[in-house]
């Protein structure tokens, strides 16, 4: 079990780690880029591709992965849906030469030493865009988990090349633009209330203690995400989040999880620079959910008032803590837990510095100065 773990937990890093960088990309080409290599790592793939309708209504090649210039050119073209279908399922074939679908193309696909092969579409707005195409060299039987992820990592594309497409041929009027905040805003709302909805389904089917913990946990991360979107709606900017706001919400939203008794723990927040750009805030919430939730589960034991503390003296530190034993004192297994190697990751990303005294535990979270 511990080993269908870590694959799955290397799995949503894959994921996570798309999600993060398809957000980040200018263009498409990047986004083609990094969906291609992670759907070969993640499953195993030999090769893929990445094919979408041009003007003229034709699939063809917008990005490859270990396909011939022959055989791309023999496809293109070729596709199991009409350019207009609703809602078309995606196509998995585990032996190509048992499939009839594909006798006019068998020659061709078995002459590139394919013998299994997967159609994927790529849907933006309930319109089908084209399609992931997943390639393996012998035949092969797709799992659950694999078709599951193969379709998780195309709704991301698919919305990536939907909103890049509509920001390259977006104009500047103001109705465009806030149809187009809509729609987002729609969309990671649903996705966030799906993904907790999964995970609570997950945790709920298990009488592993363990795995059901790890599962909680990553329910306070998709919420703590949550929280950040709900707060940039309501704010009505963009650019900007109140992190004094954000920071007592996602405090006292997790107080309420791990604590038997809400009212022991005391929290303590004083932002002196609360509003902070996206870029910044979003990296260190999740920052102050792991240290937050870490000190929840493991710094308070038995009576007395136990004290949480979030401060941020200027726009460049962050100082999170709790007033239990300590680090060194606490019971702690050998290594880092995932918790804290996330918060590793996401002080790398910030390039911020990050140390960790006492009294009790508390983290020094430094920024680099902005220019």
């Amino acid at each position: 079990m511990n080993g269908n773990m870590s694959y799955s937990e290397s799995q949503l890093e894959n994921v996570y780690s798309l999600s993060e960088a398809v957000a980040r990309a200018d263009k498409l080409q990047q986004v083609y880029s990094m969906a291609l290599r992670t759907l070969a790592h993640t499953l195993n793939l030999d090769r893929c591709a990445i094919l979408l309708f041009n003007s003229q209504g034709i699939l063809v090649f917008e990005a490859s992965k270990g396909l011939s210039a022959w055989y791309r050119k023999q496809v293109t073209g070729h596709s199991p849906w009409s350019r207009d279908a609703k809602a078309p399922k995606s196509i998995f074939v585990p032996d190509v030469k048992k499939d009839e679908r594909l006798n006019a193309l068998l020659p061709v696909i078995l002459k590139e030493g394919i013998h299994a092969m997967a159609f994927i579409p790529l849907i933006f707005q309930k319109r089908l865009l084209g399609k992931f195409m997943l390639y393996l060299n012998q035949p092969h039987e797709f799992s659950k988990s694999e078709q599951l992820l193969a379709e998780t990592i195309a709704r991301q594309v698919g919305f990536a090349i939907g909103v890049k497409r509509i920001e390259e041929n977006l104009k500047t009027s103001l109705k465009e633009k806030e149809l187009l905040l809509k729609e987002i805003d729609h969309r990671v709302k649903n996705n966030l209330q799906v993904i907790t909805s999964m995970l609570s389904l997950q945790a709920l089917s298990t009488n592993d203690d363990h795995f059901r913990k790890m599962v909680e946990n990553s329910i306070h991360r998709v919420e703590a995400m949550a929280v950040v979107h709900e707060e940039l709606r309501n704010s009505g900017n963009a650019q900007k989040i109140d992190f004094q706001n954000y920071a007592s919400r996602l405090v006292h939203t997790l107080i309420r999880s791990y604590s038997p008794d809400p009212n022991a723990v005391e929290c303590q927040i004083e932002c002196h620079e609360p509003l902070l750009d996206t870029a910044t805030a979003v990296p260190l919430g999740l920052m102050l959910n792991e240290i937050v939730s870490n000190s929840l589960k493991h710094a308070f034991e038995g009576a007395g008032l136990h004290r949480i503390r979030v401060a941020m003296p200027d726009a460049n530190t962050l100082i999170v803590g709790d007033n239990g034993p300590g680090f060194a004192e606490k019971s702690q297994s050998n290594g880092k837990t995932l918790g804290l190697k996330i918060v590793d990751l996401l002080a790398h990303q910030l390039r911020a510095d990050i140390q960790m005294k006492g009294p009790g535990t508390t983290y020094y979270v430094t920024l680099p100065k902005r220019s």
